[in-house]
């Protein structure tokens, strides 16, 4: 049986495990950018505002 680990008796971290560490770091980064525009989305209908982009309202009076 091959021991494992290094000569002093660390271990080193497999390649596939600091990969899966990244992907759910990516994962998780990605989850939280996702929610937090929901958020935004649902904070600006909550208040009332449009997106209404406002050079294709130029020229004509307010509501």
């Amino acid at each position: 049986m091959r021991p494992v680990g290094n000569r002093d008796g660390t271990r080193t971290p497999s390649v596939l495990g600091v990969g899966a560490i990244a992907a759910a770091l990516t994962a998780f980064s990605v989850l939280m950018a996702l929610v937090s525009v929901a958020l935004y989305r649902t904070e600006r209908e909550a208040i009332g505002e449009e997106s209404i982009d406002e050079e294709s309202t130029a020229g004509f009076p307010p509501e």
